[in-house]
């Protein structure tokens, strides 16, 4: 588990007051925009990150009244899991399969969003780009169950590690959402993801499409093979295959 949720405090002092320090720094410095990273824990949070994050994110937003025609913007934006990054489910698995681990899942039907490191700068430079005063940014990111994750890396590796079913721990959930439909009255769409604004979401608002949230069982699930195919672009995967391949 994240260290965290061993240790709340550091959630509270790393995610909200060092949010809000780097806030001050910004508007006492004139910094034209700053763009604060959230997560999908945020989003109906359950652990320690999740409500860390959700309170950075009403920080941001409340701060943001006093700004109106200050010249510091600050603009969220809101990522899923991104594939390798340091205590992800993929370089664990690799782990386990390079050490002769069993694999272990938390659970075969517990599903995720995945996205690229390109991807996560990409959105970051647009909401740096676009973003404006309150603005969270939301990628459309894929989502795949975790057995087929474990799946297509066994497969990519061709590797014979039995896996294991270990359940959930403490702070999880069986999946994640991005945008919740209270929020999907206030966003805008656009092909690769919504910006929800700064403002109030009216009552009976129509949407301008069918919404019910933005959770990773609710999107299209990415097949073993979609899953491979997204697993080899990133870096650090494919360095581990051609270490494999050496070793042969």
């Amino acid at each position: 588990m994240p260290i965290c949720e061993d240790n709340p405090l550091e959630a509270v002092k790393t995610n909200i007051i060092g949010a809000d320090n780097a806030i001050n720094a910004g508007i006492r410095n004139n910094v034209k925009k700053v763009l604060c990273l959230s997560t999908d824990k945020a989003v109906n949070p359950v652990s320690a990150m999740g409500i860390s994050k959700a309170l950075m994110e009403r920080v941001v937003l409340s701060r943001t009244k006093n700004l109106v025609e200050g010249i510091t913007k600050l603009v969220i934006a809101r990522f899923g899991n991104i594939i390798a990054s340091r205590g992800s489910l993929v370089p664990l698995i690799i782990e386990q399969i390079k050490t002769g681990q069993e694999i272990t899942i938390t659970d075969p039907e517990m599903t995720r969003f995945l996205m690229t490191e390109d991807e996560m700068v990409d959105l970051a430079i647009k909401s740096f780009e676009e973003g404006k005063q309150g603005d969270i940014f939301v990628y459309k990111s894929r989502a795949a169950k975790l057995k087929n994750i474990a799946r297509a890396l066994i497969e990519l590796f061709e590797a014979n590690n039995q896996t294991r079913i270990i359940g959930l721990r403490e702070g999880e959930k069986m999946h994640e959402s991005l945008l919740t439909e209270y929020e999907s009255c206030k966003a805008d769409v656009h092909n690769d993801f919504y910006v929800i604004r700064n403002k109030t979401c009216k009552k009976n608002l129509k949407r301008p499409y069918d919404f019910s949230d933005f959770s990773s069982n609710s999107v299209e699930q990415l097949s073993i093979e979609q899953i491979k195919y997204l697993l080899l672009t990133v870096l650090e995967v494919k360095m581990e295959l051609q270490k494999r391949a050496q070793v042969k």
